[in-house]
């Protein structure tokens, strides 16, 4: 399409920032943006939806979109329409998805602030025609899949990498992997299980919603059986000594920086000013569960709480099993969230490999984006509810 047949205006689905929920969207029209450089305008195929755009709608995700409106939903595949003066990677004509956190490209995590500055919100969203976006924020799609199942990678997609391929332990061939529910995440989360030889166990409230499924997925082994329910406190306390007494002692090992605990309940504070903000790699924990937000606090983005002994009084007797239950199976549980765009660039590399196609339960058109919303929220989907934006 030349830059003279993209039209001044296009259509759009549309909340005011105060974001009154799903009865204050309103389809518009808006403007199509002026490209900047080093951006690029994507004519809107399809794009998928996800609790989160639900969450935002009703305010419980707060939003620094700076305008009178707000633009819904991350997630799309479209075609390039038209390329800035400095764009020198991306054609007219492309296939492409737009990674979910467009500061972050690559590497370790960036700054906290920038994990919150994603596509949807602060970055608004792609419930329109016509977006616009920086070149270095796209993905290119392979022509083995459409558009409405390109759509559905940036959020399920890039989770489910994150929870089989980025963790400590890689998924293997053979491993046993539970997956909660019969929505995007799950159902391609269990595609992927299977394809890596390894099995999938899905869960569900419905009968209904798993059968769906079951041609796809393989019965497992009985559960483990479960560790004992309860560990008998530990009683011992340790000794108490003098703050300064230790601290000196510590210091003659060669270590720069002590903490009295005791003195300084707010230790992980202390930690925090130590690391000039950024948070400790390894916080080894010896406390049980009532002091782990400490330990959580004082670990950086990224960074591993290792648990281990349950020093203190324990005086909840669940919190001291959960703590139990987490020592003596060695678990380890991560905190998941969003990659950078390699992790975008990977899965859908793996899903072309593959040929796995990701699971789109329901396609609505563009005008009937509110049943949409009202079908993901009343969870009776299976797979994906895509919106199909633009037609050919």
């Amino acid at each position: 399409m030349s830059p003279s047949a993209v039209p001044p205006t296009c259509k759009a689905f549309c909340i005011p920032t105060t974001l009154g929920g799903l009865k204050e969207l309103v389809l518009r029209d808006v403007p199509v943006p002026d490209l900047r450089e080093h951006e690029v305008l994507v004519k809107v195929r399809a794009v998928s939806l996800n609790y989160r755009d639900i969450h935002l709608l009703s305010g419980a995700s707060p939003t620094k979109y700076d305008a009178d409106y707000l633009i819904p939903v991350s997630d799309m595949a479209g075609e390039v329409v038209s390329v800035g003066s400095a764009v020198t990677k991306t054609v007219v004509g492309e296939r492409v998805i737009a990674t979910f956190n467009p500061n972050w490209l690559a590497g370790d995590v960036p700054s906290e602030a920038d994990l919150l500055h994603v596509q949807g919100s602060d970055f608004g969203g792609c419930l329109v025609q016509y977006r616009s976006y920086r070149e270095d924020a796209l993905v290119h799609i392979p022509d083995s899949m459409s558009f409405e199942e390109a759509c559905t990678l940036p959020i399920a997609g890039m989770t489910v990498h994150e929870i089989l391929f980025n963790g400590p332990y890689k998924l293997q061939a053979g491993d046993v992997v539970v997956w909660p529910g019969t929505g995007g995440v799950s159902l391609l989360g269990a595609q992927l299980t299977l394809a890596a030889g390894a099995v999938p166990i899905v869960t569900s409230s419905s009968d209904a919603k798993l059968q769906a499924v079951k041609e796809e997925l393989q019965a497992v082994e009985e559960e483990l059986q479960a560790v004992k329910e309860e560990l008998q406190a530990v009683k011992e306390e340790l000794q108490a000594v003098k703050a300064l007494g230790v601290q000196h002692a510590v210091k003659a090992l060669g270590v720069q920086h002590a903490v009295n605990y005791k003195s300084t309940p707010a230790w992980e504070e202390e930690v925090l000013k130590i690391t000039n903000g950024r948070g400790a790699d390894h916080v080894v924990h010896c406390t049980g569960i009532a002091d782990l937000h400490k330990s959580l606090k004082a670990v950086r983005i990224g960074g591993q709480v290792h648990m281990l002994g349950l020093l203190g009084e324990q005086q909840n007797p669940a919190l001291a099993t959960l703590a139990a239950q987490i020592i003596f199976k060695k678990a380890i549980i991560r905190g998941i969230i969003i990659g950078p765009k390699t992790q975008c660039e990977d899965i859908v590399r793996i899903v072309a490999t593959t040929g796995v196609k990701p699971s789109v339960g329901r396609v609505f058109p563009f005008e009937q984006a509110l049943d949409a919303f009202a079908l993901l929220e009343q969870q009776e989907h299976v797979g994906k509810v895509v919106v199909r934006v633009c037609e050919d």
